[in-house]
C-alpha cells in the first residue's frame, strides 16, 4: 500500500489469504502468470503504458516473462465477499476500486490467495479516488501510477517489503515515476520465479 508517500503493510486475517507483503509462500507454480486489467486501466493509454512499464521492470529483473497480460477483465468484481477482506479471489486482476474500502490515505493493496504449493490467485486494488501522476512524474508531487503498479506487482509475485531505500519494495515512496534505477532482492526474486 502507498500512504501519502509511504507504502504500508496490511495483513488480512483470512484463511489462505494474505495481503501487501505479509505472505509466507513460494510464489506461483507456473510463469508467466495470466493477469487482467479493469476497463479504467485498459481504456487509458497512459495507464496502460505505466502498467506495461511495471511488467517490463519485473521481467527484466527476473530475466524471464513473469506476466501474461490478457486484456480487460469482464467478469465483474474479481473477488467474493468484502474487498477489504475477500473470501476468495476470482481472477488475477489489477483494478481501480471505488468505493475504496481502506483509509483514503492508502492508494494500493495487493491480496494473494495461497495454498501449500504457493500462490493460487492474486488481485491488485488501486484506490480509484486518488489522482496519480503518469509516466516519469517530472515536477509532479502526486504519487506515481507506474511505481504504485510496480510495487504492488512485486507483492503479486510474492515479494515482501524491503528495508533498502533504493529497492522497489521499500515501504517509503519517493517522488518521481522512473523505476529503472530501483533495485530488488534478486535472491528472493529468483526463488519466487525460478521454478520453470
Amino acid at each position: 500500500m502507498i500512504r501519502h508517500g509511504r507504502l504500508v503493510t496490511l495483513i488480512l486475517i483470512s484463511i489462505g489469504i494474505t495481503s501487501c507483503g505479509g505472505a509466507s509462500h513460494t510464489g506461483w507454480q507456473k510463469l508467466p502468470v495470466p493477469i487482467y486489467g479493469d476497463a479504467t486501466i485498459v481504456s487509458n493509454p497512459q495507464a496502460m503504458t505505466d502498467l506495461q512499464d511495471a511488467f517490463r521492470y519485473w521481467e527484466q529483473k527476473a530475466g524471464k516473462p513473469v506476466f501474461d497480460f490478457k486484456g480487460q477483465w469482464r467478469g465483474g468484481a474479481p473477488y467474493a465477499g468484502d474487498p477489504s477482506r475477500p473470501s476468495s479471489i476470482l481472477g488475477n486482476v489489477i483494478f481501480f476500486q471505488n468505493p475504496w474500502p481502506f483509509a483514503q490515505s492508502f492508494v494500493g493493496m495487493t491480496t494473494v490467495q495461497t495454498e501449500s504449493e504457493g500462490i493460487q490467485a492474486a488481485m491488485v486494488m488501486i484506490n480509484g479516488t486518488q489522482s496519480f501522476c503518469p509516466g516519469d512524474c517530472i515536477r509532479d508531487s502526486r504519487i506515481s501510477a507506474r511505481k504504485t503498479f510496480a510495487h504492488e506487482l512485486g507483492h503479486f509475485i510474492g515479494l515482501s517489503h524491503n528495508d533498502n531505500p533504493g529497492d522497489i519494495m521499500f515501504p517509503d515512496a519517493s517522488p518521481g515515476g522512473n523505476i529503472n534505477h530501483l533495485t530488488v532482492d534478486t535472491a528472493t526474486l529468483k526463488v519466487l520465479t525460478g521454478k520453470d
